[in-house]
């Protein structure tokens, strides 16, 4: 039994025992924990409160509610403290319960205090605006958005006073709480379904879209680490190689598909952060559209040449801008952190480049290698091989400290521009709403693999340095790279189609 996917459901009230209720049957075990004893010991007090003043459609006969009940488990204490890393919540005597799904039922007496109660041992719970309104408060997987019940908002605290003997409201306020609690009941049953398929993940092949063409840095770091992840989980990762529209076509693929875990995506600092600010429409929100699996590491940005080119440091190319205005100069496409790269060496040089965007790094190596287009800027994996074999020539590295692959070669502020330093992050995403078991799934094999020596000595021998993350450290990575990309777009004007 232990190992069935575990439901915490904080509040022993009605809407505590209608969740647990409704879950009877599911493949779950609950844990129902109270700071008040008469709602654990005293059922028959609700069987009474509820047939006065529940209407008929959501009062059931407490018995047959403890009959038909999963596997449930009930304490009495207080929580005092939300340990999101640990995924465990803390009584006040110290006692940690692990979850694997948090809820907070607490049902009417919610509305009546409020949620500010909740909110300093528990941020970033879903809570309801302003307290008025009783009904279920969830961490992910289950989804119960405040924005969901506004067309139902009742007057439950006018209610609650009512009943209590004060002024105000009706009772027609605490039917409606009973309606929302029932509601909340049937949206942590519609969830069930995903906690079983859960139970059993991965069962088939796991799609893994690397949003750009294969041969630059994604799909390098996508093949070494998705063979890993396909050994530990016991199916194979298949490699889906969609580039174009700066990533954005294949990211947006990984929003759109079912949150089963069958489809994970390869994310990066330009999908998830920096496109959404250049983009005149985006067909999805990094924000809000997507679950943080693992952060996979961070890349070095090359400035290069070809080898022929008479250019032969980042001085040569700044005095070739200044006297050849509009050079041109290549990237794996629009929006990229090489398009980035490009542009803040243009506004810290005084220079104006052209910027010829590539369907990833593949096509404009060839180019370049081709003397086609005289420079690129590109992440060091897909390069690295060319420079190594004399094919091109490295000028300086975008990262604040020189590259072990390439230790000669200068930074950009070492070549005189000082204070420029960009270091691009890429991680691992799934739709919106993934199960929480999927996710602890996912997470554990990528950053199990992340860590193995032969894949770290392989990525860090390209130029990428390796590392895993928790999903919360992703998902903070993301919201913080988001605003401060925003800003640094919006001055810069940078703009794509």
């Amino acid at each position: 039994m232990q190992d069935r996917h575990h439901v915490v459901v904080v509040g022993g009230g009605f809407g505590g025992l209608q969740l647990v209720k409704g879950l009877a049957g599911a493949p779950v075990r609950i844990t129902l924990i109270d700071r008040r004893n008469h709602h654990l010991f005293q059922p028959l007090l609700y069987q009474v409160a509820t047939t006065l003043i529940a209407t008929s459609e959501i009062a059931w006969p407490i018995r047959s509610l403890w009959r038909d009940r999963p596997e449930v488990t009930t304490l009495l204490g207080e929580v005092t403290d939300v340990d999101a890393a640990e995924k465990a919540v803390v009584l006040r005597d110290g006692k940690r319960i692990g979850y694997d799904t948090l809820v907070l039922a607490t049902g009417a007496t919610h509305a009546y205090f409020g949620h500010d109660e909740w909110e300093p041992f528990a941020p970033g719970l879903k809570t309801l605006e302003d307290g008025q309104h009783a009904g279920l408060h969830v961490r992910e997987p289950l989804s119960l958005h405040s924005d969901e019940l506004r067309a139902e908002e009742p007057c439950a605290r006018h209610g609650l006073r009512r009943l209590l003997g004060r002024p105000q409201g009706s009772i027609q306020g605490m039917k409606t709480v009973f309606t929302l609690t029932r509601r909340a009941a049937a949206v942590a049953l519609l969830a069930v379904p995903f906690l079983a398929q859960a139970a059993d993940y991965p069962s088939k092949p796991i799609r893994f879209i690397v949003p750009y063409t294969p041969g630059g840095t994604t799909d390098l770091v996508a093949r070494t680490v998705g063979q890993k992840v396909s050994e530990k989980l016991g199916q194979p990762v298949l490699i889906d190689n969609r580039g174009g529209a700066g990533g954005n076509i294949g990211m947006d693929a990984v929003a759109k598909a079912a949150p089963d875990g069958y489809t994970i995506g390869f994310g990066a600092i330009s999908t998830n952060a920096l496109n959404p600010h250049i983009y005149k429409s985006m067909a999805f929100d990094p924000r809000k559209d997507f679950t943080a699996i693992s952060l996979l590491g961070t890349s070095t940005i090359v400035l290069e040449v070809p080898a022929a080119s008479a250019i032969k440091s980042v001085p040569d190319l700044i005095a070739a801008a200044k006297k050849n205005p509009d050079l041109p100069y290549a990237t794996a496409g629009a929006g990229t952190s090489m398009n980035l790269a490009g542009v803040m060496f243009a506004q810290m040089t005084g220079t104006e480049l052209v910027h010829v965007a590539y369907k990833g790094s593949g096509p404009a190596i060839t180019d370049m290698l081709g003397n086609n287009i005289g420079v690129m800027f590109d992440n060091l994996p897909a390069s690295l091989p060319h420079i190594q074999a004399g094919k091109l020539r490295a000028l300086a590295v975008a990262g604040p400290t020189r590259s072990p692959s390439l230790p000669d070669v200068p930074t950009m502020a070492e070549a005189g521009l000082k204070g420029y330093a960009l270091e691009p992050w890429f991680g691992v995403y799934g739709p919106a709403k993934l199960p929480a078991p999927v996710v602890k799934a996912l997470n554990e094999a990528f950053v199990e693999a992340l860590a193995m020596p032969d894949v770290k000595a392989k990525l860090a021998q390209a130029g990428f340095s390796p590392r895993g993350s928790t999903p919360q450290e992703l998902t903070t990575l993301t919201e913080t790279e988001y605003k401060r990309l925003g800003d640094v777009a919006q001055k810069a004007g940078m703009t794509a189609e």
